[in-house]
C-alpha cells in the first residue's frame, strides 16, 4: 500500500488498497468490482479467471505460497525460520477451510525439504521473554498499514532494542528508497533510524580503533642485515 506507483508484488497505482476499495464501491455489481479489484495485482494478458490453486499451490505458509523461486524459498523458511500456527475458516477469514497443526507442519517439512521446525529454538532466535539477555542494536519498525505489525514489537524493549511506529507505513517503506511522496511520518521514521545506526557505529568505531600497521621490523639474511618491507 505504497504511497506512490510501485511494482513490488505487481505493477499497482498508489495507496493501491484505496485503488481497489474504489473499484469495488463504483461499480453497478459489486462481484464485478471485486473481481477488477482483484484483477490488478493478479491480471495476466488474455486471462478471464482467476484460479486460486494455479496462482498459489499449498506450502508450509497456510495462506499459500506462489508459483515462482521467490516463493520457494519463502516456504523453506517457513519450515525453518518462521512459522506460525493458524488455522482458517472462511468464516472469520476469506481463505478456504484448513486446521493447519504442528504435526502437520511437520510432516510438510519432512517431506519436501527433510527439515523439520523447531518452536523451542524459534524461541531463542529471535530474543526469547527477555529481549534484553540476548540481543542489542535491533530497531523494530512496523508500519500500521502493514497487516505484519501485528506480529511485531510496537513498543521498545530496552534501550538498545528501539520500536518506531509509522502510521502510514507499508509494508516495510521505510526501507525503500526516499520518496518525493513519502509520508511525514516515514521521512520522520527515516531519521531516527539513520541516528540510532549512527551512534551505534559511533559507539562500535571506539570499542574497535582502527588498527595500526605494525613497525617494520630488521630481517637477518644469511648473516646480513636487509631492511624488511611491509607493503
Amino acid at each position: 500500500n505504497y504511497p506512490y506507483p510501485s511494482s513490488f508484488l505487481a505493477p499497482l497505482p498508489a495507496w493501491p488498497i484505496q485503488a481497489a476499495c474504489d473499484k469495488v464501491l463504483g461499480a453497478s455489481d459489486p462481484l464485478v468490482g471485486l473481481a477488477d479489484a482483484v484483477a490488478m495485482l493478479y491480471a495476466t494478458p488474455n486471462s478471464t479467471c482467476f484460479d486460486m490453486y494455479t496462482i498459489f499451490v499449498k506450502c508450509a505458509d497456510q495462506t499459500g505460497c506462489g508459483v515462482g523461486p521467490a516463493a520457494r524459498a519463502w516456504d523453506y523458511q517457513m519450515c525453518t525460520e518462521i512459522f506460525y500456527e493458524q488455522a482458517t475458516t472462511n468464516v472469520s477469514d476469506m481463505f478456504p477451510p484448513r486446521n493447519w497443526t504442528i504435526a502437520k507442519l511437520n510432516s510438510y517439512c519432512q517431506a519436501h525439504y527433510g527439515v523439520q521446525p523447531d518452536p523451542s529454538f524459534n524461541r531463542l532466535q529471535f530474543g526469547g521473554a527477555d529481549m534484553t539477555k540476548s540481543a542489542s542494536k535491533v530497531i523494530f519498525s512496523n508500519g500500521l498499514l502493514d497487516p505484519w505489525h501485528g506480529g511485531g514489537y510496537l513498543e521498545s524493549q530496552g534501550p538498545t532494542l528501539p520500536a518506531i511506529v509509522i502510521e502510514l507505513g507499508a509494508h516495510h517503506l521505510d526501507l525503500r528508497s526516499a520518496h518525493e511522496d513519502d509520508p511525514p511520518c516515514v521521512v520522520e521514521a527515516r531519521k531516527k533510524e539513520k541516528s540510532y545506526i549512527k551512534q551505534w557505529l559511533h559507539e562500535g568505531q571506539e570499542l574497535c580503533p582502527a588498527a595500526t600497521p605494525p613497525a617494520p621490523q630488521p630481517a637477518t639474511t644469511g648473516g646480513s642485515v636487509a631492511s624488511s618491507v611491509i607493503s
